[in-house]
């Protein structure tokens, strides 16, 4: 049975201009983009017989169409169909959804190329074309320059720890491989004269004479 204007059983928001006006269904803004994605569209009529004007949600929000895969179906993360007022949450005029945004952020900062992670978001949203999904890597650059500083700002650290441990390395061998039980040194460690400086350290030790009250080691 279709929806009348004024079906009492669809969740319907106020109108942002006029919380007190008579709401109605005004059926689904098509996405310029793809025919798999739609948005949910309002009527507000503030004086009977007027046409009233248009709102969506207070949300952004984006639901899939019959050409849509996942179509009329519950959602497979958590089982949930979609009422006339829900759908993924997108920022206002923003074709992807917040969650979509920070899965491309992920796949860069997983080491995957800008080209590369802006087609495998739009193949995501099935957003393609009749010659197959673009490869260009401006989806991914406009979302960096726009995200990217608020991210760095809440995670990136700002001092330092009070202990900081130093990773040690295994010497490698030519092939590039660590060795697994370094060998063992070839060479004494350097010896160290009573000025604490290693021999092989000292060089010319005439133009820089020991500190007040220490003798110069023999060599």
């Amino acid at each position: 049975m279709p929806r009348t204007p004024f079906d009492s059983t669809v969740v319907r928001p106020p109108c942002p201009r006029h919380p007190e006006g008579r709401v109605r269904l005004d059926g689904f803004e098509r996405c310029r983009w793809s025919d798999a994605h739609r948005r949910p569209r309002y009527r507000c009529v503030t004086e009977p017989g007027t046409r009233g004007h248009s709102f969506s949600v207070p949300v952004a929000v984006r639901q899939p169409t019959g050409h849509h895969p996942d179509a009329g179906a519950a959602c497979p993360a958590c089982q949930h169909v979609y009422a006339r007022h829900e759908g993924i949450p997108t920022g206002r005029d923003f074709v992807f959804g917040h969650a979509e945004i920070a899965r491309l952020l992920i796949r860069v900062g997983e080491g995957m190329s800008l080209r590369a992670a802006s087609a495998e978001l739009r193949e995501h949203v099935l957003r393609q074309g009749a010659d197959g999904t673009s490869r260009q890597a401006n989806l991914a650059v406009n979302y960096l320059d726009a995200f990217a500083p608020a991210v760095l700002a809440e995670l990136h650290p700002t001092r330092w720890p009070t202990v900081v441990v130093l990773e040690r390395r295994l010497p490698v061998d030519p092939e590039g491989a660590a060795l697994a039980h370094p060998p063992p040194p070839d060479e004494e460690p350097p010896r160290v004269g009573t000025s604490g400086v290693p021999a092989c350290h000292r060089g010319n030790q005439a133009a820089h004479p020991p500190p007040a009250g220490e003798q110069r080691a023999p060599t």
